[in-house]
């Protein structure tokens, strides 16, 4: 591949990137942003602490138990990955149940500004499955990096190219496995604030909204038109809360279902309010041009 290609490729990539991001709301793409760089800052410190190890063992591990040693500081920093996917997620959850509001309102139902806060409980619920999510983050990164020891010894590379191979590794984490994280946790958060939140105000529907852009999975004129996963189809598509909607998912991000569905997903979940006169159809989920005619 020429380097005018390369170059070509690489801006065509960044103009996508850009274009998705046109259709993330501003606060959205701020608290993304926000988780990055606290990840970004903290995995910094993490390479060159492991790199650091390396260097004072001498060698190039040939044993678990010294290469589990190497990654150590990987361990080491699980519970501050926690507290930075802990803190956004509250944030997005908090964004999540301000947009049900707003929807609520723009739809002339009135809330009171008592409701305006996210309850501690969900806070909580929050956190906590957040901090599943790093575990099994880090527990995939510390594989990775073990892996790349394995790899160095295994090709007798020296410490300084051992080291090398190490920084490449931790350079393509924080350019896109950070990043991926950063999304992934508060889209889901934002989701399941949302989700949660309309289910405490006695919401009975709700809606999956997509993005609208060439990276929704399945636009057949987009980049991934033969998706296992379909949100561009799916857009629209209503459940009652509580129920699961056609992909298995109770909102956009639920891990029980399948990974293909949520990572990296950007869609969203609003409230729907039956129109006067229309009832849901018999099928656990429709779209609005499925709805009957009240009895």
């Amino acid at each position: 591949m020429t380097l005018a290609l390369e170059m070509a490729l690489e801006v065509e990539k960044h103009l996508r990137a850009v274009r998705a991001m046109k259709n993330v709301p501003r606060q959205q793409q701020q608290m993304e942003a926000r988780v990055n760089r606290q990840l970004q800052g903290l995995f910094a410190d993490v390479q060159d602490e492991v790199i650091r190890e390396l260097q004072r063992i001498g060698r190039v591990p040939s044993d678990d138990s010294t290469r589990r040693r190497v990654v150590r500081a990987i361990e080491e920093a699980m519970d501050r990955v926690a507290g930075i996917l802990g803190g956004g997620a509250e944030d997005a959850g908090q964004y999540g149940r301000n947009r049900v509001i707003n929807d609520l309102r723009q739809a002339g139902i009135s809330i009171g500004d008592d409701l305006k806060k996210m309850p501690d409980r969900t806070l909580q619920t929050l956190r906590e499955h957040v901090f599943e999510a790093s575990e099994r983050t880090m527990q995939r990164i510390r594989g990775d990096v073990m892996g790349a020891l394995v790899q160095a010894q295994q090709e007798g590379l020296g410490i300084d190219e051992a080291a090398m191979l190490l920084d490449d590794r931790f350079e393509q984490m924080k350019d896109y496995e950070l990043r991926r994280i950063a999304r992934t946790e508060i889209l889901a958060s934002q989701n399941k604030g949302a989700h949660e939140s309309m289910r405490e105000m006695n919401v009975e529907f709700e809606q999956w909204i997509m993005s609208d852009d060439e990276r929704v999975r399945g636009n057949p004129a987009g980049l991934y038109p033969d998706t296992i996963a379909d949100h561009w189809n799916m857009h629209g598509e209503i459940t009652r809360i509580g129920d699961a909607f056609s992909n298995g998912l109770l909102h956009p991000g639920d891990r029980n279902g399948p990974i293909e569905e949520w990572i990296n997903c950007r869609c969203r979940v609003r409230p729907f309010i039956m129109p006067e006169g229309k009832a849901a159809p018999s099928q656990t989920t429709f779209y609005e041009e499925d709805l009957v005619d009240a009895a």
